[in-house]
């Protein structure tokens, strides 16, 4: 008897550094997994450092039921990686992909970072050399999003030079490019896979299906509610030996609120918005209430109209973020 009645089919285990996890510690939250909820996982990932893969604990996690692993790699280049603060270098980067391979690892991912300071068009073309050398099946390329209240903030308050808006957007067309030329396809802003290889689990996010998020500081949806996790490991532990769930904030989403994260969600994806699945979920019209700014950027070539599809081209992805800001 399970726990709960409801079907797992996928499984991410990551933020923060997962990959120091023991093999055992990893067999018990699968166990855990398996005895609470109907777990037919067409999709297990686990996030790891370069520096965490061993050849024993690879092996291991594989029989455990770990299908698909993504490695922050985040840059090949030695300079960038030394800025970053990684604990690993080029070689141990490469080492770690070769083990993998050599342990049966069939779906591995790279998560790769473009927008530092200091980085260059030269180094993301370098970075795709390595690409095509070591053939991951999966290539998360994200644009650097500076927060609030972090180091790298505090440095570009001091005058931390950053590559400039435009050479940005050439950095993203240059890797829209280059993957494509190796074979990859884009099927969301800031992912790109070999056919099949899709990240099944991302999918749910983009199309705003429930998830369940468990551990500290983890984010969960059952809509409309959302919730996220404590943050601070006594905080969280406190409240599980109370009997309480360990959460620090909890919201209900309205109407609106989840009609708008619909559109963005959705809209990340190459394949977009279906406006008949919107209308049929929230009962509104989305192309009427949008008519005019919808067609403006049609003409610019921003956005296409695909049969019941909306979608950015690659020009519009390039600024999604201001586009969203004119939707109703």
């Amino acid at each position: 008897m399970y726990a709960c009645e409801d079907i797992i089919d996928s499984i991410y285990i990551g933020g923060g550094t997962p990959s120091i996890l023991s093999e055992q510690q990893i067999q018990g939250i699968m166990d855990i997994l398996k005895k609470s909820f109907k777990v037919k996982s067409l999709e297990t990932t686990m996030e790891f450092n370069p520096e965490d893969v061993k050849k024993k604990k690879i092996s291991s996690l594989l029989q455990s039921g770990i299908q698909r692993i993504s490695l922050g790699v985040q840059s090949f280049q030695p300079k960038i990686l030394q800025a970053m603060g990684r604990n690993h270098n080029q070689r141990q980067a490469i080492d770690a992909v070769e083990k993998l391979r050599g342990e049966g690892v069939t779906n591995c991912s790279f998560d790769l970072i473009f927008g530092y300071p200091g980085q260059t068009r030269e180094d993301l073309q370098r970075d795709l050399y390595w690409i095509d050398r070591l053939q991951p099946d999966h290539i998360s390329w994200y644009n650097l999003i500076v927060e609030k209240s972090t180091k790298l903030y505090r440095q570009k308050e001091k005058g931390l030079v950053f590559p400039k808006e435009d050479v940005q957007i050439e950095m993203y067309e240059d890797i829209q490019r280059g993957l494509s030329q190796l074979g990859y396809e884009q099927y969301e802003i800031s992912n790109f896979a070999k056919k099949g290889k899709e990240s099944i689990h991302n999918l749910k996010y983009w199309h705003y299906e429930d998830y369940y998020g468990f551990g500290i500081g983890a984010s969960g949806s059952l809509y409309p509610d959302r919730w996220q996790n404590e943050v601070r490991y006594k905080n969280y532990v406190e409240k599980i030996i109370q009997g309480e769930f360990p959460q620090r904030r909890k919201e209900k989403l309205s109407l609106e609120e989840m009609a708008f994260e619909y559109i963005l969600m959705n809209m990340r994806l190459t394949e977009g918005l279906s406006l008949e699945k919107y209308k049929s979920k929230f009962h509104r019209d989305f192309f009427d209430e949008n008519k005019k700014v919808i067609e403006d950027f049609i003409s610019s070539k921003h956005l296409v109209l695909d049969h019941d599809y909306l979608k950015f081209t690659k020009k519009g992805f390039e600024i999604s973020n201001y586009i969203f800001t004119k939707f109703n």
